[in-house]
């Protein structure tokens, strides 16, 4: 019975120093189990999470398919992920399509983002910052959606010296090189790789050949 090997599977998949041979080894026997019709001696999931963390992803979907189907709102942003590691994107797009459907209420606007739907993010982004107008982080997601979509005329009058960094980016796209130099100048030394990619500009615009290097 599956209740009599639960013990023995919990202590493989718990135990820190279990090699992960071992536990794809026991997953194996999950699947055998249930191409027999026999209940897996552990949740769903646990399979879900045991399946991710060893690498056995498609075990992993499946079981997150099943709760998601079942009604676990958690698993859709588990879900989303798994298919884009298995290289499904549009699978993916079909997890959010289907959460929204079903009246799902997980960030949609992240989720969105990380799918790379970014005119959907902006319009879920754009609805929270009517409730929430002076959210920064909402702000530069925005921002960051807006860039996504090379829709950098609608940026410009969104920004102030704060975004210094945006500004800079939507004067190279706009071809407005006197205000970059202006913008790019408020950018502070930083390991932030596209403030220095900037920076450099600035400094080759400037002739100022030793600081670009």
């Amino acid at each position: 019975k599956s209740e009599t090997l639960k013990p023995i599977f919990m202590t493989v998949f718990q135990g820190p120093d279990t090699p992960r041979s071992v536990i794809k080894y026991f997953l194996s026997v999950i699947e055998i189990l249930e191409v027999l019709n026999i209940k897996a001696p552990v949740s769903q999931n646990i399979i879900a999470d045991v399946a991710t963390k060893a690498g056995v992803f498609p075990q992993a979907l499946r079981a997150s398919e099943n709760l998601f189907d079942q009604g676990c709102e958690e698993m859709t942003e588990n879900l989303i992920v798994l298919n884009q590691t298995l290289g499904l994107p549009l699978a993916a797009n079909g997890v959010l399509r289907k959460s929204r459907i079903k009246g799902y209420t997980a960030q949609q606007d992240v989720l969105a983002e990380r799918l790379g739907l970014w005119e959907d993010a902006l319009l879920m982004i754009e609805k929270n910052l009517i409730v929430n107008p002076n959210d920064s982080s909402l702000m530069v997601r925005k921002l960051n959606c807006l860039c996504e979509l090379s829709r950098f005329s609608e940026i410009k009058p969104l920004l102030t010296d704060s975004y210094s960094i945006y500004s800079s980016k939507v004067d190279i796209h706009l071809f407005d090189y006197q205000s970059f130099t202006k913008h790019a100048e408020l950018l502070k030394e930083s390991n932030n790789l596209e403030s220095s990619y900037y920076k450099v500009l600035l400094y080759i615009m400037k002739n100022e050949y030793q600081k670009a290097k």
